[in-house]
């Protein structure tokens, strides 16, 4: 299920990857942008964080550090809040290529929220492979991101790593997305058990 599955994630990647990506991505950028300071200078936050109280470094202190990390489990906790409907549109897009039609980012989570269906699927074994697939992804390309930001310096670094963080995760969501609404959809199921689907 999960092989069949990653066939209909790289038939539909960049379909897939969209329909993450206009979350994440604007999700990224206006957390770098809010605590730009505080990502701009993430390679000394260690050593800022010892500093005594009310010492700042470029107008950064070790409770702006605090607050910013507690701002990514908040935005952490909004696309896991929102992953159940990123699926929903994955279905939809991949539905609407099962009718011959173009599948899209903006088709699906117009579909999204159209369809009657369970938000989540049942638990499988493959979902577990799915999960660390994506995982694995997200992570890789997530490091390179952090390898592409590190030259620009700190004034132009967090605009590079927004962009990167937010494109690593909607990659990684793309190879979550794909075997997990291809194999939880009925029709999509009984195809991928015949190996119709490419």
């Amino acid at each position: 299920m999960l092989d069949a599955g990653l066939r209909v994630t790289f038939r539909h990647f960049w379909t897939l990857f969209f329909i993450a990506a206009v979350v994440t991505v604007p999700l990224h950028l206006i957390y770098v942008f809010s605590w730009h300071g505080v990502v701009g200078l993430r390679e000394l936050a260690p050593q800022i964080q010892e500093l005594p109280p009310g010492r700042q470094v470029h107008f950064v202190g070790a409770s702006d550090i605090e607050h910013a990390r507690i701002a990514l489990w908040v935005l952490d906790l909004v696309e896991l809040a929102l992953v159940p409907f990123a699926l929903r549109a994955a279905r939809a897009a991949i539905a609407a290529d099962e009718r011959g039609e173009v599948p899209t980012a903006l088709g699906g989570w117009r579909g999204a929220f159209g369809r009657k269906e369970r938000l989540l699927p049942s638990l499988h074994a493959w979902l577990l492979g799915a999960l660390l697939v994506g995982v694995v992804v997200g992570v890789l390309l997530d490091g390179v991101g952090r390898m592409l930001a590190e030259p620009w310096g700190p004034n132009w670094s967090y605009v590079i790593l927004g962009l990167t963080q937010g494109c690593a995760r909607a990659a990684g969501a793309a190879f979550f997305l794909g075997p997990v609404a291809a194999n939880s959809q009925p029709r999509s199921a009984s195809k991928l058990s015949h190996g119709v689907l490419p």
